[in-house]
């Protein structure tokens, strides 16, 4: 339970990351673009607080799977120890990054804000290149053939609606 603990600490620290991009940024952007002050419609603000909702709950699921099935964070520097195949990553390969922009796409239908839109795509671009030029080699370093074998069973960004039998 002590290693839980201090996978939890590291992860919270971690956190601060997330917290700027799927809100301080989000805030400069809309201060900037005078969105901020903009008038909401009750429609768009519900829409956007539902989509914003359902993204922090894909997010916190992933990490969840981090900590307690991983035994790591999200982060490269504390990554999981084994690799996480349940829960969200039955379905899709990059489920917080998904919830990233679902988040940031909540608050751009919320603000009506065509400069957040854009940036919730900016931020899934960047997502794939992380994905694919880092994340995706190292974790086919550290896991091997299982990691391949979940590479073909689950794609790598639109969820499958069956969930991915257990490869354990």
């Amino acid at each position: 339970m002590n290693e839980v603990r201090t996978v939890a600490l590291k992860t919270a620290a971690y956190s601060v990351i997330p917290a700027t991009i799927l809100f301080v940024v989000p805030a400069l952007i809309l201060r900037r673009t005078g969105g901020l002050h903009a008038p909401t419609v009750a429609w768009s603000l519900a829409a956007g607080a539902i989509l914003a909702v359902l993204g922090v709950s894909l997010d916190l699921w992933s990490i969840w799977g981090f900590v307690n099935i991983g035994r790591g964070t999200p982060a490269p520097m504390a990554p999981p120890r084994i690799l996480v195949i349940d829960g969200p990553f039955r379905y899709v390969r990059n489920p917080m990054y998904i919830g990233f922009a679902v988040v940031i796409l909540g608050e751009a239908l919320a603000f009506r804000s065509w400069p957040l839109a854009g940036y919730a795509l900016a931020l899934l671009a960047g997502a794939h290149l992380i994905a694919v030029l880092y994340e995706e080699r190292v974790l086919t370093r550290t896991f091997g053939e299982a990691y391949r074998e979940y590479c073909a069973a689950v794609p790598r960004w639109v969820p499958r609606l069956g969930a991915m039998k257990s490869m354990r």
